[in-house]
């Protein structure tokens, strides 16, 4: 027997042995009686665990929660030698409980539209290197599924799509290895070539960005660019923001501060019922029956999604305004959306902003002040990139972004800035083709600071300039009296 654990609960993965023991202790040093047991951990991993109590009672009242607990986990799902069966027996014994609500409709919707209706009957035993080399081959002539009710385009697939394809499959297979239903992974001797990164994200240089900050024409606006900025959040984790997760503060060391713990998803309905059992969605907005997707409210992406952000004064104070705005208005909401105390919200009906809506104010936004036409998950890369500028301190950064490795903010999100480009060249124009005797060289005094902070050598040199030209000045004025 194993246990999934969260922060809140132990889940139970069957198709292991029975490993919950009750043992009595040899120390007396100690409590008595310990109940022995194996979980997994939020990542996935097989860890070995313990409680120990001083009442043999007390302890077997545990073993037996820990025993009922078994009954009430994962369902076990036959695996009958087909493709289909493997893939339920992984989704319901892993993706369930490991992915996050979005990641989980995503690749549930790749299984069900991509593999399973041209695998899916098929016998793992039979899918060896041939077959996986021509259905990969196969997938780049398939027409991409429109998502959720969006139009048929006639689109084939990208080669992104198809390499997220090949790693859900990869991922399926060595977790059926790890779980020993299968013998080894099919596609052991086959990799499909990672498309290249497009680096390249739709921004606003440092000019821009700092002119479109201090636009204040419409506060909830105002109030969007800033906080996407200052917080590097995903769009779901903006549109998610409750005011009565604020706490105002002005004036002191620590400035104000926003708690994010949720965010704004539409799932389709289908994968909803699985994700609620995981304790992930909060809340689902009523929705018409003709739909097949659904508005959320779920836990963060991840659980270092879950963090505080802080706010300069000068934010603040129109956030504050902003939120005594819409607590004069809610009165006119549905109660379901009264409850919710979102910051993001449309003030006619009190329903949540998504992330097209988003996209659209920005697209209107740029459109009027020419500026480039950028979307809401820019904000999360202008945000790090100019952070990055002020601070090396990377862990700081990842800390605001919520990002689980320093890694992504390295690989993904740094970005040059042609603005900043431009500067470096014009410093080292300066250091070392600068004529020394022009007067009029047009360093800047913060150039210049940085460049002696960097060099503790001619600091030392300047101190003791400083130093001497004090005690020179002041034997000159004691001579004089």
């Amino acid at each position: 027997m194993a246990i999934f654990f969260t922060n809140t609960s132990l889940f139970f993965l069957k198709g292991f042995p029975c490993m919950a023991s009750l043992k009595e202790r040899k120390d007396t040093t100690k409590k008595k009686w310990q109940v022995s047991y194996t979980y997994y951990d939020h990542l996935g991993n097989r860890k070995r665990s313990s409680k120990s109590f001083d009442k043999k009672k007390d302890a077997e009242v545990y073993l037996k929660e820990v025993k009922k607990k078994e009954n009430n986990g994962k369902k076990n799902i036959e695996y009958d030698d087909t493709m289909n069966s493997l893939i339920n027996k992984f989704i319901e014994d892993y993706a369930k409980w490991n992915w996050a609500p979005l990641t989980y409709a995503k690749n549930v919707s790749l299984f069900d539209n991509y593999i399973r209706p041209t695998i899916g009957n098929i016998s793992v035993k039979k899918i060896d290197s041939f077959m996986i080399k021509k259905y990969f081959l196969e997938l780049r002539k398939v027409k991409r599924v429109p998502r959720n009710n969006a139009k048929e385009t006639g689109e084939l697939l990208s080669e992104s799509i198809i390499y997220s394809i090949y790693q859900r499959l990869n991922q399926c297979f060595r977790h059926a290895v790890g779980e020993r239903w299968i013998e080894e992974n099919p596609l052991r001797n086959f990799a499909y070539p990672k498309p290249k990164y497009v680096k390249e994200k739709p921004m606003w240089k440092t000019s821009e960005l700092k002119n479109a900050l201090n636009i204040n024409e419409e506060r909830q606006m105002f109030l969007l660019l800033n906080i996407a900025f200052l917080a590097c959040t995903r769009v779901g984790e903006l549109t998610g923001l409750r005011y009565d997760a604020i706490k105002f503060r002005f004036g002191e060391l620590v400035p104000t501060e926003i708690e994010i713990n949720q965010e704004i998803i539409r799932l389709n309905k289908s994968a909803i019922e699985d994700i609620h059992k995981k304790g992930k969605v909060k809340y689902e907005y009523p929705n018409d029956k003709k739909y097949t997707t659904t508005l959320t409210i779920c836990t963060p992406k991840t659980e270092g999604s879950n963090r505080i952000i802080y706010i300069p004064d000068n934010i603040a104070k129109i956030l504050q305004e902003e939120v005594e705005y819409i607590k004069t208005i809610n009165h006119s909401f549905k109660q379901e959306d009264r409850e919710q105390c979102l910051l993001f919200i449309q003030y006619d009906t009190g329903r949540p902003y998504e992330r097209d809506q988003i996209n659209k104010k920005l697209k209107k936004f740029s459109n009027t002040y020419g500026l480039p036409t950028v979307t809401s998950h820019s904000f999360r890369h202008m945000g790090v990139q100019e952070s990055s500028v002020i601070t090396k301190d990377i862990k700081s950064i990842q800390a605001n972004t919520g990002h689980s490795s320093d890694d992504m903010i390295r690989k993904i999100y740094m970005h040059e800035d042609p603005d900043k480009r431009i500067k470096l060249m014009k410093a080292i124009e300066n250091e070392f083709y600068a004529d020394s005797s022009n007067e009029n060289s047009n360093i800047e005094s913060k150039d210049i600071l940085s460049y002696i902070l960097r060099n503790p050598e001619l600091l030392e040199q300047i101190q003791k300039a400083v130093k001497d030209q004090k005690k020179q000045n002041g034997s000159q004025n004691g001579s004089q009296e």
